[in-house]
């Protein structure tokens, strides 16, 4: 029998066909014992082939996998926690369908985690254009674990309570850091474990989803963890935004919609923002809950110091309202 801790790893895929062969492809290299894994697939409602894809493709690996089917696309954090709970490992693998670990990846995030006990998340580095978020280059603390790729220990994501699926995509993982910070828990970045998953545009930039869905839940994270000077000045920048004419429609179409579901959910977001302010008082991490315009947490640009965060600028080649 192994010695090696049981991990679940847990996909959502939502019109994912393009990107099956090589993710199976890579999962299957893992250089981990198969019969310690399990892989659940949770489909987000695709209009694609993915389905049927998938259909093929699982029964090749060389452990046991399970596709579950949503009847509507609920958002990737609400689709990680119902993968999630299919499972009982003490470890969980969150893994994007378009991400292509290298063999020895899984066994060097779940190494770095039973080496460091108190760790709740540990994210592995992506290749071939990393993340340029803030990381402790002496202990491997960072503000926050990409969702991408990163390996939970179940004791801490069941602690926290999982993803919060009010946030459909985008950021899930970062509020989900923060509050493993909050609670207790350390989150890692382990450089030596590498993934193949293209975060940005060829030729450096942010993708055009991905900014905007950023800065659409940015009104909801500065309800939950900014000061009130911050929502404050925050919704006066929206307001500038969306009356101004040199803001492009889909920028005006993101700041409408992260206000209005900001609005819509203000309730929990109230409830959520009670708690973080109470542990936020009561914890050493406040330099961790920062923000910049559109972004959370710190980022690092070329050239700049790790103890501030990084420009808009520095992040994105966008043309909108200045």
């Amino acid at each position: 029998m192994s010695s090696e801790p049981a991990v679940d790893i847990v996909t959502v895929t939502y019109d994912s066909a393009p990107h099956l062969a090589a993710y199976v492809e890579g999962v299957s290299a893992l250089d981990y014992p198969p019969e310690r894994l399990r892989l659940v697939v949770v489909d987000n409602a695709s209009n694609d082939d993915t389905r049927r894809r998938l259909s093929e493709l699982l029964p090749q690996l060389p452990f046991a996998a399970e596709l579950v089917e949503s009847e509507r696309n609920a958002g990737f954090g609400a689709a990680c926690n119902l993968g999630a709970a299919r499972g009982s490992a003490p470890f969980v693998l969150f893994l994007n369908p378009d991400a292509t670990p290298a063999p020895d990846m899984l066994r060097r995030l779940v190494g770095r985690a039973l080496a460091e006990p108190r760790a709740g998340l540990v994210d592995a580095a992506q290749e071939p254009s990393g993340l340029a978020k803030w990381c402790d280059p002496a202990t491997g603390d960072t503000d926050w674990c990409s969702g991408a790729a990163a390996l939970a220990r179940r004791t801490a994501l069941a602690g926290v309570g999982g993803f919060d699926p009010f946030f459909f995509l985008y950021c899930e993982d970062i509020d989900l850091s923060w509050r493993m910070w909050l609670a207790g828990w350390r989150c890692l970045h382990e450089p030596r474990a590498r993934v193949r998953h293209e975060v940005g545009l060829p030729g450096g930039g942010v993708k055009p989803s991905e900014l905007l869905h950023m800065i659409r839940n940015s009104f909801s994270m500065r309800l939950i963890y900014d000061a009130p000077r911050g929502v404050l000045a925050h919704l006066a920048r929206g307001a500038r935004y969306l009356a101004s004419p040199r803001t492009e429609a889909a920028t005006r179409s993101a700041v409408a919609g992260g206000m209005w579901t900001a609005a819509r959910g203000l309730r929990h977001l109230l409830r959520r923002r009670r708690a973080a302010r109470s542990a936020l008082r009561g914890s050493g991490e406040r330099a961790r809950f920062v923000f910049t315009e559109w972004y959370y947490g710190r980022w690092l640009g070329e050239g700049e110091d790790a103890s501030r965060p990084a420009s808009v600028a520095a992040r994105a080649e966008w043309q909108g309202y200045q």
